[in-house]
């Protein structure tokens, strides 16, 4: 089977595409390459890959070429200032799917503060926050002993409902997290986290298909123990979540009308809400330590 791309426009899609791919690796191996002095240093990576689709007797539903670019750049100045740089780059996006185009940047000053703009990640803890990303900034501190954060943005962007695809929508989901703990120099550890994250129901424009706005609100608590010099690690957090499926739905209990309108604004509470109890726990044994 032969797989054919004659055509004048796609030879200028795939032109724009290597020229992008020429500039984005110069860049990056030009500044690796200029900025080596003893105040500063530069590393990164690219990578990149291009796929074409030609469906045979059926309607395409992917994008006939779609091209991925990931690089990275991290600069490091007086080994005190550390600037890393993310981006990722998509030709296409299909309309369920989540934008792909990113760009952050988390710029670190010594061991005591972090900065987060763009799109991130961060770990505040398994039961809040876990493992997504955040578009918007944030700032963790670590003065000594103690252990501060603070972020706020948007965990996922809206995306229209689709019809055709049965395809509700997406909103866009607005998060708030923070932490506050002690940490010593054995690895023991006891700190505070919160998380609330809400969608907007404004952020797309609502059919039948669309669920209704959620909501969720989780607050915890976590604390670990080290022991034999780090070799066993000792983990836990306990964590109480409060979770809205309809941020809509009617505060018909009474239990709930009684609230004061300050705990009910941050705390989305009606008839769908429901209170989630959480637990995890993890035990570290690191057995290099004994080979030395």
């Amino acid at each position: 089977m032969r797989w054919s791309c004659s055509n004048t426009t796609s030879q200028r899609h795939h032109a724009r595409i290597r020229v992008l791919l020429i500039v984005v690796a110069a860049l990056v191996c030009g500044t690796a390459s200029h900025l080596n002095a003893q105040w500063i240093r530069a590393s990164g990576s690219l990578g990149a890959s291009a796929d074409v689709y030609r469906p045979l007797g059926t309607t395409s539903r992917l994008p006939t070429q779609s091209y991925r670019v990931a690089g990275r750049l991290q600069l490091t100045v007086f080994d005190q200032i550390v600037l890393p740089f993310e981006l990722f780059l998509n030709s296409g996006r299909l309309g369920y799917h989540q934008p792909f185009n990113e760009f952050g940047v988390t710029p670190r000053f010594g061991s005591v503060v972090q900065l987060f703009a763009g799109w991130y990640s961060t770990r505040i803890s398994d039961l809040t926050v876990g493992d997504s990303r955040i578009l918007g900034g944030g700032v963790e501190l670590s003065p000594g002993p103690l252990r501060l954060a603070l972020h706020y943005g948007y965990t996922r962007q809206p995306v229209q409902p689709d019809t055709i695809r049965a395809f509700g929508g997406e909103y866009r989901r607005r998060l708030l997290a923070g932490k506050l703990g002690i940490e010593w120099s054995d690895g023991s550890f006891l700190a505070l986290q919160y998380m609330s994250s809400r969608d907007e129901p404004g952020s797309i424009h609502r059919d039948s298909l669309t669920l209704a706005p959620q909501a969720n609100v989780v607050a915890s608590v976590a604390g670990g123990l080290g022991a034999l010099n780090g070799a066993v690690r000792i983990r836990g957090e306990l964590a109480l979540g409060l979770f809205t499926r309809n941020t809509e739905a009617q505060a018909n209990s009474a239990r709930f009308q009684d609230l004061s309108q300050p705990i009910r604004q941050p705390l989305p509470i009606n008839s769908s809400s429901n209170a989630l109890p959480s637990v995890c726990e993890t035990f570290t044994f690191a057995a290099e330590t004994f080979a030395r």
